[in-house]
Parts: structure tokens; C-alpha cells; sequence
């Protein structure tokens, strides 16, 4: 198992919606008046192959990425076509309503929650570290780069943020519907096999099984009271608090880590470590006061503030340790 980690928590919000995005895209497609039927099955069916566990997300995920793939494909294309090629896409020009901070917390807030994943796939991976370590890195950065493209080429072609709303613009909607569903399941399952193994490790239970039950039925839930439409100000949320997280971990290694100090076994340490979690307390608190403000990125002054806290916390502790060895 994985080691707990409170940035997954946020993944049963990404469960929710994506359930709600799935029941909202199925039920225009059809036509259908209302959508909470598709949410509790879909949600549901969504959860089987996490359930599976590892081989069962693998064999999804080979189905769903070269659907993806193809709609990716087929937006781009209609999107040029729709507004003249390139020439036509560079010339649009945005509302200017967006902070250059805001952007880039949300852009943050997209990835950031799944990041703290990654663990849970690269350690199946019987590579060395190099390997692992670039795979992850193209995964991350050319994905998920490739994701945002094709998905703003066609929001600025067509004037709509929505993706939903896009595709019904696009007229792509029923052929959508397999494409996007696909890729809307890998997103959930690994989503719920994130939050059982969190709930695994923090409660101490060999089975993932039953936290992946409640996160699923959670979400559920969420998604029935419509927290779909409220995904801008999720991002917002997600990327103002998690990324601190980053600069904790950071701190600590390039103190506490790299300088080897005695009795530094993942083994040996406390659950609740009071160093860390002042730093991220630290990091979120500038955060959020930073994104109140509208002052700068709260993703980024974030992890600098939880970094510079967890490398003078680790610095103090390590000098203090290293003085009662001597």
C-alpha cells in the first residue's frame, strides 16, 4: 500500500464531478429531462473496476485512451475548420476577466489532487527509478498538456468553456458520449482506488474495499446536489490548499532527508509529525489570504511559504538532534 496522504482526499470531489458531468452529457445527448438516474448507475459502474483493482483500471484505461485520443482528434479538427485555421484561433482575443494568478491556480488546481497519486501507479512499475521517474514526467507534463490544448482550442473556436456545452455546440454530443464516457471512467476509478488506499492506510485495514463503498456512495451524493456546476470554484479550492502539501515534502527532504538524520526510517516515524503540519498550515493560511486578496498565485506562494517553513523547521530539529548525538 501507499503511504496516506491528505492530498487524495479531494479525489472523492473529483468523483462527484465527474459523475455529474457524466449524468449532464448523457441525459443532452438523449435528450433525457433529468440526469440523476445516469449519476447513480453511472457512478456506480464506475466503481467496479477499482473495486477490481490495479488490473481492472489497466484494462479500461487501454480501451479508453485511444477513444480519447480520436475525440481529441476530432475537436481539433472541427475547431480550426469552425474558425478559420490557425491564423483564425490566434487572432481570438480573451475577455481579459481572469487574473494571470487565478489562471494559473486553476491550472494548478486541474492536476495537482491526481499528482499526489502517483505513487499509487508508478510502484508497479519493475523499472529503475530513471525509468519511473520519466515516464511519470511525460505522463504529467505532455498529457496533461495535450488534455488542456485540445480542450482550449475548442473553447476559444467556439466561445464556450464548458465541455459539455462545447461538444452540444459542436454537434459531437451522441458520438461523444462512448468517447468521453471512457475516458470520464479511468478518471473515476483511479479516483476511488486513490481513496480506498487512503482510507486503507489511514485506518490501518489491509482492504481498500469497504473506503472505496463510502467514498463512492459519497460522491454520489455530491453529485446529485449539482457540485458539478460549482467545479471552477473546486479548482480554485484544490489548487489554493493541496499545492502547500508539495512545499512540505519539498522542505523536509532538502533538509532533513539529504542530511541523513539519525533515526530517519519511514518505519520509525510518528503519525503526526508537528514540524510538517505547521508548515502546511503555514503555506495554506498565505494561500488562501493570497487568493482572497487576488495577489499573486496562492499556488505557488503557497509551496514557497510551506518550503521556506519545513527547511527552517527541519534545519532547527536536525541541528537540535544532531547536538543531543554528540
Amino acid at each position: 500500500m501507499g503511504v496516506h496522504h491528505p492530498g487524495r482526499d479531494p479525489e472523492i470531489g473529483w468523483y462527484a464531478i465527474t459523475v455529474g458531468i457524466l449524468g449532464n452529457l448523457v441525459s443532452a445527448a438523449f435528450g433525457w429531462s433529468v440526469a440523476w438516474p445516469v449519476v447513480i448507475v453511472g457512478g456506480i459502474l464506475m466503481a467496479t473496476t477499482a473495486y477490481l483493482g490495479f488490473k481492472g483500471i489497466e484494462v479500461i484505461s487501454w480501451i479508453s485512451i485511444p477513444l480519447m485520443l480520436l475525440l481529441c482528434g476530432i475537436v481539433l479538427a472541427q475547431s480550426l475548420d469552425h474558425i478559420g485555421g490557425w491564423d483564425g484561433l490566434l487572432a481570438v482575443e480573451g475577455s481579459g476577466e481572469m487574473s494571470a494568478g487565478l489562471a494559473i491556480t486553476l491550472m494548478v488546481g486541474t492536476f495537482v489532487s491526481g499528482g499526489t497519486q502517483i505513487g499509487n501507479w508508478s510502484r508497479f512499475d519493475r523499472g529503475t527509478p530513471a525509468r519511473v521517474f520519466t515516464l511519470t514526467a511525460l505522463a504529467v507534463i505532455v498529457v496533461q498538456f495535450g488534455m488542456l490544448f485540445f480542450g482550449g482550442v475548442g473553447a476559444a473556436a467556439y466561445g464556450e468553456p464548458d465541455f459539455v456545452n462545447l461538444l452540444m455546440s459542436m454537434g459531437l454530443a451522441g458520438a461523444a458520449v462512448l468517447l468521453l464516457v471512457a475516458n470520464l471512467w479511468t478518471t473515476n476509478d483511479n479516483a476511488a482506488y486513490a481513496f480506498g488506499v487512503a482510507g486503507a492506510e489511514l485506518f490501518e485495514r489491509k482492504s481498500k474495499s469497504p473506503f472505496i463503498i463510502a467514498g463512492v456512495a459519497i460522491g454520489i451524493v455530491l453529485a446529485l446536489t449539482g457540485v458539478a456546476d460549482a467545479m471552477t470554484g473546486f479548482l480554485v479550492l484544490v489548487g489554493v490548499v493541496i499545492p502547500p502539501l508539495g512545499g512540505v515534502l519539498i522542505g523536509t527532504f532538502l533538509t532533513a532527508w539529504r542530511g541523513r538524520d539519525p533515526g530517519l526510517d519511514l518505519e520509525d516515524q510518528p503519525r503526526l509529525k508537528v514540524p510538517g503540519v505547521a508548515s502546511y498550515l503555514a503555506g495554506a493560511a498565505v494561500a488562501v489570504l493570497c487568493n482572497l486578496l487576488s495577489w499573486g498565485s496562492p499556488a505557488i506562494v503557497g509551496i514557497i511559504v510551506a518550503t521556506a517553513c519545513a527547511a527552517a523547521l527541519g534545519w532547527t530539529g536536525r541541528t537540535r538532534d544532531l547536538a543531543s548525538h554528540a
